[in-house]
């Protein structure tokens, strides 16, 4: 430096005055020194303006954990409900219990489960749309302002923390697995116990004038065998049981008995399809009623006419062709046929048969059937919790929006605010 400045007044000296010389340098000397304080006064500036703006952005987002964050446990609570609710319901073939019910009580069960579900899928429909309008709600809106240039608002309130929608989605998912897999089961068993009251209907026509007495769906046991009768009637016409078979809907086939027996289906495009031994089943049971009424008779001595078998068909709309000697009806017509029989046996002794039969009836045998209560039931309690949140996240948007609104926006520094288009 000293070598630069001592060439400097050497040349000034070869071409003027020395003081000249001096003044120059001098001058050079300030103008240095000022233009470095110039640079330090500018880039102190600058890194405070960057210090406020990053303080600025801080109280934003540290205020936006005060505002959203003041009931943590209500979050963490809320995320271990749904939590536990994913546990139970990730499988829901894993996540049922059985029971073990008739058939009559299955079909109520499901009739009140099915229902139960629809319920819930409709007020999940609810759910759903309430969180879409809070979704775009004017609040919400009012925070998907331009203040999103500079942040992500909804993560810093922690707004995205829980998603309702996606949430109702999961829980419609559930639910519609649960609701398809009772619908099947409750269509078999529908199907033949629509039958049976179908017959029932026609028999009762009997039973009110006194012409004949019935059990429906009884079980009776005989040397340590139980077998089911669909009806079994007492009458002074003769005893009847009754097998309904509710075969065919609509136009899909026909139905067709062969001399021999055998059960067919034959279907309008000329293929055939043989039924189950329908018969062998059927001969089964009376054989096992016959028993009863032997042993009856040993001990009273008293006779009583053989069962005549009858297959009531459940459906009317099916067509029959019957070639065989069985007696298949439709349920309209069993009344014309015991009407039309003659009468064989006293009243009083038919009905002290009966009386003597009570004592073989067992109870009707269970089915296991799945149980979903459980997990429906958490979650109809964990939907309850919905209206709860929505208020609660609806209030801490409203909270946030007027902190932004009427605390934050003032204090955007206008340098921020021109950069990132604010007014």
């Amino acid at each position: 430096m000293e070598s630069w400045t001592q060439n400097v007044i050497d040349f000034l000296s070869k071409n003027e005055d020395s003081s000249i010389a001096a003044y120059v340098i001098d001058w050079i000397f300030l103008l240095g020194v000022l233009c470095l304080l110039i640079y330090i006064i500018v880039k102190f500036y600058l890194l405070k303006k960057e210090s406020n703006n990053d303080k600025f952005m801080s109280s934003i987002i540290n205020n936006g954990y005060d505002v959203f964050w003041d009931n943590e446990t209500y979050i963490k609570e809320k995320n271990k409900k749904f939590d536990e609710l994913i546990h139970y319901s990730y499988n829901i073939e894993l996540n049922h219990k059985k029971r073990f019910l008739t058939l009559h009580e299955q079909e109520k069960f499901l009739e009140e489960r099915l229902m139960e579900v629809e319920n819930l899928l409709i007020e999940l429909e609810t759910k759903s749309e309430e969180a879409e309008q809070f979704r775009f709600n004017e609040l919400s809106k009012q925070i998907d302002n331009a203040f999103f240039h500079m942040l992500d608002v909804k993560e810093v309130y922690g707004l995205d923390h829980y998603s309702f929608i996606n949430i109702n989605e999961y829980l419609k998912q559930i639910l519609t697995e649960v609701k398809n897999d009772y619908s099947k089961k409750l269509q078999i068993i529908s199907k033949g116990i629509k039958g049976e009251r179908n017959v029932e209907s026609h028999l009762l026509n009997l039973k009110e004038t006194n012409e004949i007495d019935f059990w429906n769906g009884v079980y009776l046991e005989v040397e340590n065998n139980t077998f089911e009768t669909d009806f079994l009637l007492f009458s002074n016409k003769g005893l009847f049981s009754i097998e309904v078979k509710n075969i065919g809907g609509g136009n899909s086939y026909d139905l067709h008995v062969s001399s021999d027996g055998q059960w067919r289906k034959v279907y309008k495009n000329g293929k055939e399809e043989v039924i189950q031994d329908i018969v062998s089943q059927s001969n089964y049971h009376i054989t096992l009623t016959q028993k009863l009424i032997n042993k009856y008779k040993r001990e009273t001595g008293i006779e009583i006419p053989l069962v005549e078998p009858i297959f009531a068909i459940g459906n009317d709309d099916v067509k029959l062709e019957n070639d065989s000697t069985l007696l298949i009806f439709r349920g309209s017509y069993i009344v014309h046929y015991i009407r039309k029989q003659s009468v064989i046996i006293n009243d009083d002794v038919i009905n002290d048969f009966k009386k003597w039969l009570e004592q073989f009836v067992v109870p009707e045998r269970t089915y296991p059937i799945k149980d979903y209560s459980f997990l429906l039931n958490n979650i109809a309690n964990f939907l309850k919790t919905n209206d709860t949140d929505l208020t609660y996240y609806e209030n801490k948007v409203e909270g946030i929006s007027n902190d932004i609104i009427h605390n934050q926006y003032k204090k955007i520094p206008k340098d921020l605010k021109k950069e990132f288009n604010l007014k």
